[in-house]
């Protein structure tokens, strides 16, 4: 009783302008917070009280989407608010200043913990300080108004192709009946664009260290090592890539406990770009007590060299691959995987239903030479960049 849906049309995070970093917080805030032209937010809600739906607007690297879910029997309803959130959405001036508001407040917060000063500053350092990565000052948010978020946004509402994923309990010929009916209503629109490859690109700081203050009483940092690896789409490298960090993960979680203590969490894992090309970062990333970070630097450094020289066993690349494997045969059985993962944007990348039908295979085909390759190609300390984490010194 029960059917998931995503609407995705237009460019996403990668189409936002270059000269407005951090719009795109903004903008999927602002709509999701304005209702519809001629519905504020609290007005829709009232109307839909009492219907199980379930939308809101989101902002994705290559794509725009209204998302939700919904009880088959609300079908309709559900492709009407569609079709009017593409015609009509909501630019309203109390969700802009609400936004700010919120979005000064949460930057506040993450300007105390390691992770957050990893999205405000962090982020930027290893993109070469390119302002498209990174969270902007509350005061550079705080210069922009609707019109930048309606001149941005506009064109995509009113001219992309609209593609419509749909999953879970509901009955076909009715939904490609509703989704004739509306989105065939719509007016006329561009043809899917060929797939997005921009050929800009970022300078990954290599060598380079980056020394990081926090505002906060307790007394306790972060070391993280960053390694430049790649762009997510050479598959099956991607999924490699995924491996050899649950493979270092492990390696960095046995070493660190048995000289300080399990007390002290590790971990690495590799976040490949999709819309940057050759661009991909390999974290390593281990809390540490105050005196310690050289001391886990060399750890880190340690396990790095003996990938390099000694290499990977095939039992510490079983050990890793089982429980994924497992956890991959768990969430193909969820509708929220084939939704989200596979489905969405596929009329741009149709590809991605061919990886969603090879990926527990390439995955059991891994191999522990395949690791010791890419370990050959992208861990390499000297070109690595540092990012060390600690409290601000109260007398500063």
């Amino acid at each position: 009783n029960e059917f998931l849906f995503k609407i995705c049309f237009g460019g996403g995070k990668k189409s936002e302008p270059i000269s407005k970093p951090g719009l795109a917080i903004l903008g999927a805030d602002v709509l999701d917070s304005s209702g519809l032209g001629n519905l504020d937010i609290d007005q829709l809600e009232t109307l839909l009280a009492g219907n199980k739906i379930s939308i809101r607007f989101e902002i994705n690297d290559n794509y725009f989407a209204f998302s939700g879910s919904g009880d088959p029997k609300e079908a309709e309803l559900i492709f009407q608010l569609i079709y009017h959130y593409l015609n009509d959405p909501g630019y309203r001036i109390e969700a802009m200043a609400l936004t700010k508001k919120r979005y000064k407040q949460r930057y506040d917060s993450l300007t105390r913990t390691p992770e957050g000063i990893m999205l405000t500053k962090g982020n930027l350092f290893l993109a070469g300080n390119d302002p498209r990565f990174g969270l902007p000052h509350p005061d550079t948010m705080n210069a922009y108004t609707l019109t930048d978020i309606k001149k941005w946004l506009s064109p995509h509402f009113q001219n992309s192709p609209v593609e419509v994923s749909i999953i879970g309990d509901f009955d076909e010929e009715n939904m490609i009946g509703l989704a004739s009916k509306y989105m065939g209503a719509l007016r006329k629109r561009k043809n899917f664009p060929n797939k997005f490859r921009p050929m800009e690109k970022i300078i990954f700081p290599k060598g380079k260290q980056l020394e990081l203050k926090l505002e906060t009483k307790i007394n306790s940092g972060v070391v993280r090592v960053v390694f430049l690896t790649d762009d997510f789409w050479d598959i099956s490298q991607t999924r490699q890539l995924s491996v050899l960090s649950r493979v270092f993960s492990e390696r960095l979680r046995l070493s660190i406990r048995e000289d300080l203590g399990a007390s002290y969490s590790s971990y690495a894992y590799n976040n490949p770009s999709r819309i940057f090309e050759n661009y991909g970062v390999l974290h390593v990333v281990a809390n540490v007590k105050p005196g310690k970070h050289r001391f886990i630097y060399n750890k880190i450094k340690d396990i790095v060299d003996s990938i390099l020289m000694d290499g990977i066993t095939k039992k510490e690349t079983n050990l890793v691959l089982k429980p994924f494997l497992n956890h991959l045969k768990v969430i193909r059985k969820t509708n929220g995987y084939w939704l989200n993962s596979v489905m969405a944007n596929a009329s741009t990348y149709p590809e991605k239903f061919d990886w969603a039908n090879t990926i527990i295979q390439d995955y059991h085909a891994i191999t522990q030479t395949d690791l010791i390759l890419l370990a050959r190609k992208y861990l390499n300390m000297g070109d690595s960049a540092l990012i060390v984490v600690k409290p601000r010194d109260r007398a500063e």
